[in-house]
């Protein structure tokens, strides 16, 4: 996405990726992002209704096959990683898809998840929602779920089965080269493993 006029610039350049969080039925396209003071997203916030920016042609991996070539599908992600699967989750509803989705979702706090209450609220599909939290003392938050970054005892607690899943794998480099590093060591086939990723590798894998 390039925006105009350009009125800030500095050496990230005015350009940016970004997944589309809307569904393929929705006629309005939606993004996520997390507010920065890059000149990019400076010039993003002075962007008046009716503005103008320029959009390329959506490229990636990360749709779901169709109905009935796989039955489970687990994603791993983390902050504004849930981007991408938010987009399939709504599709797969439209759809009435019958498969099981498993959702494992990384973030500092539940204050600090985008889009958490909308994916807690999501119905219409078979999905179980595993949310991790990555901040030191989390029970200080009244947090009492999964604690910590996603790990393979996490997964097989949740999903005895994963063997058999597609994994999808969003976030920052660092937290899909950790996550299908995990993968591949308990012996996923890289075929099975669809992954997006942003930003630099040195990035908090939470981010």
């Amino acid at each position: 996405m390039k925006v105009f006029p350009v009125f800030y610039t500095d050496t990230q350049g005015d350009f940016r990726s970004f997944s589309i969080a809307s569904a393929p039925h929705q006629n309005h396209l939606d993004f996520v992002m997390r507010q920065s003071e890059s000149a990019f997203k400076r010039n993003l916030q002075q962007l008046p209704i009716g503005g103008t920016v320029e959009i390329t042609n959506a490229v990636g991996s990360c749709i779901l096959p169709p109905a009935g070539k796989e039955s489970i599908y687990i994603f791993l992600t983390g902050g504004v990683g849930i981007t991408p699967i938010r987009s399939i989750l709504l599709d797969a509803v439209k759809q009435k898809r019958k498969e099981k989705f498993f959702l494992f979702y990384s973030n500092w706090t539940p204050d600090d998840a985008p889009l958490f209450q909308e994916i807690n609220t999501l119905s219409g599909i078979h999905l179980e929602r595993v949310h991790t939290m990555t901040c030191t003392d989390p029970e200080k938050l009244g947090w009492h779920g999964e604690c910590g970054l996603i790990n393979i005892s996490m997964i097989r607690k949740h999903v005895p089965y994963f063997e058999d899943g597609l994994f999808y794998v969003v976030g920052t480099a660092q937290f899909v080269d950790a996550m299908k590093t995990i993968l591949f060591q308990n012996g996923i086939n890289e075929k099975r493993v669809l992954s997006d990723s942003f930003g630099s590798a040195q990035k908090n894998s939470s981010s």
